[in-house]
């Protein structure tokens, strides 16, 4: 988790008596006075050198296959309980592809100067789609 110094106590109340013990990078200073109980606070500056460290020595992989999960977008669903649904590296730009046609009058591929304000929330099917769409065409997309 990453939160503020303030933040650390919330979390220590929300948390400690669930017997969980999360990791909490914090931004900015937290209090002497905090109880921090099982939560392992560390600052932001120790996790951005530990990545730095790890960038030579830890391999990573770029070369995903079109069956690899990409994201889990959640629904809130119409027909029963919330769930889950497992997008693929294949499926993402399938969607996108055959919703583009949709909005050409919006805005054609390859016209300069575009900028799209998206106004749905990016956890939104529709909005993560058409800002994929934009963004994939080169054009600006700003949330408002």
């Amino acid at each position: 988790m990453i939160c503020n110094g303030a933040q650390v106590g919330v979390l220590t109340e929300l948390l400690g008596p669930e017997g969980l013990a999360p990791l909490s990078a914090v931004l900015d200073e937290v209090s002497p006075d905090t109880g921090t109980h099982s939560i392992r606070v560390v600052a932001w500056t120790d996790v951005v050198a530990l990545g730095r460290a790890a960038a030579t020595t830890v391999p990573v992989h770029t070369t995903p296959s079109s069956d690899d999960v990409c994201l889990i977008m959640y629904t809130s669903s119409t027909t029963g309980d919330p769930k889950g649904v497992m997008l693929t590296h294949g499926s993402i730009p399938a969607g996108c592809e055959a919703l583009s046609h949709r909005i050409l009058d919006l805005y054609k591929p390859g016209e300069d100067g575009g900028v799209y304000c998206a106004y749905l929330p990016l956890a939104h099917i529709l909005e993560f789609a058409i800002m994929n769409i934009f963004l994939d065409r080169g054009t600006m997309v700003g949330f408002g």
